[in-house]
This record gives C-alpha cells, sequence and structure tokens, in this order.
C-alpha cells in the first residue's frame, strides 16, 4: 500500500485530500501545515510520496520544502495548488517533475497523479502491466509505463488525441491526422480535461501533461 503525507495549511482542504485519498486506497503518514513541519515529518515517517501545497505561510513555502525534502530523502513530491499563476508553477517544476494537481482535487486526477509519480520513481512492487494486460506506445516510441494512469481514465479515440496535445500538437493538426473533424477534436479535449479533473481554465492540457 503507497504510503502518502499530506502538506496543507488549510485544515479543512487537508481532511478532504486525507479523505479523498483513503477511499483510493492509500495509506496516510501524517498531515503537515508548514513546510518546517513537512521537512521534520518527511524525514521521521519516510513516506512513498507527498501531496505538497505550494503556497503556505511561515519562513518556507511548499516549494522550498520541496526542494529540501528531495534533497535529503529522495521522496517524490506532487505539487499540490489553487494557484495556476505560469511562474509559479514554473519555479515549482524546476523542483519536482513529478506533477501538480489543481484545487478542487478530483479523485480520478489525484489518483492518475498518484500512480504516474509512483511509477516515475519505481515504487511499485507489482508490474501494473502484467495486471493488466496493457501496454502503451507513445507516438514515437516503445512503450511508456508513465501513461498507463493516464490511459486507464481515458478513452482509445481520447487517449491517442492527448498523446498528440502532449507532442504539442494543435487541434487543427490533430484532426487532421486522426481523421476528424475539429468539432470532435474539442469535445475530445472537453471531456479530456474533465476526467483528469484539470477544471481551471487557466492550466492546459499541454502544461498538464508535461508534468506526467
Amino acid at each position: 500500500m503507497t504510503r502518502i503525507m499530506i502538506v496543507d495549511d488549510n485544515t479543512v482542504f487537508a481532511m478532504e485530500l486525507e479523505e479523498a485519498a483513503r477511499e483510493l486506497g492509500y495509506r496516510i503518514t501524517g498531515v503537515a501545515t508548514s513546510g518546517v513541519e513537512a521537512v521534520q515529518m518527511a524525514k521521521s515517517h519516510r513516506p512513498d510520496l507527498i501531496l505538497m501545497d505550494i503556497k503556505m505561510p511561515g519562513e518556507m513555502d511548499g516549494i522550498s520544502a520541496a526542494k529540501k525534502i528531495l534533497h535529503d530523502e529522495n521522496i517524490p513530491v506532487i505539487f499540490v495548488t489553487g494557484h495556476v499563476e505560469e511562474a509559479l508553477l514554473q519555479r515549482a517544476s524546476l523542483v519536482s517533475t513529478d506533477g501538480y494537481i489543481v484545487k478542487p482535487v478530483h479523485p480520478r486526477q489525484l489518483q492518475a497523479a498518484i500512480e504516474v509519480a509512483m511509477r516515475k520513481n519505481n515504487h511499485h512492487q507489482d508490474d501494473s502491466n502484467a495486471e493488466n494486460g496493457t501496454s502503451v506506445t507513445s507516438e514515437n516510441g516503445p512503450p511508456n509505463d508513465e501513461n498507463q494512469a493516464v490511459e486507464r481514465l481515458l478513452s482509445p479515440a481520447e487517449y491517442r488525441v492527448a498523446k498528440l496535445l502532449k507532442a504539442g500538437r494543435s487541434s487543427q493538426d490533430i484532426a487532421g491526422k486522426l481523421s476528424l473533424s475539429p468539432r470532435t477534436v474539442e469535445w475530445h479535449r472537453m471531456n479530456i480535461r474533465k476526467k483528469l479533473g484539470i477544471s481551471s481554465k487557466n492550466v492546459s492540457i499541454f502544461n498538464y501533461l508535461q508534468l506526467l
């Protein structure tokens, strides 16, 4: 069972995130309310993964805490944020490439982000491909385990569109490549956003997928 630590100064949201993670089958090792406490708790609890709020009061925000934790403990960090300023997300991506999720957190988005981060960091003890009997082939390369969680959330058509969006293709290019109408591509884009829990219009599908 994946052991997760939550860091958020908003007690209500932290409780909601803890409940959502438990319902998905994850074990919560602790909840920290500041960056300093997060660093101390990461060292003592040694979770498999940390869900870290970006903006927190005090001398150490989430990004600074994540940087120290990654340096000292090498524990993967997924950022959780209600703020989608590009400069903030760019700063966060320089510290951790394990992704971010936007508040309010959708359970499917949470599960996909956790599964992808765990695969990237080799924390799964079982082989997910063997379990579901599937493989994922990227547009220009061999099977990519990091896309398994996303693939399970999307329909085959949506997943094909998502792969091309991640490659930086425009809706018009995708429509031509997949022999779809532009309206159908936009429909798939809307469903992808919904299934991945990308609720903020300020977060593009391209930027979200780059962090997975």
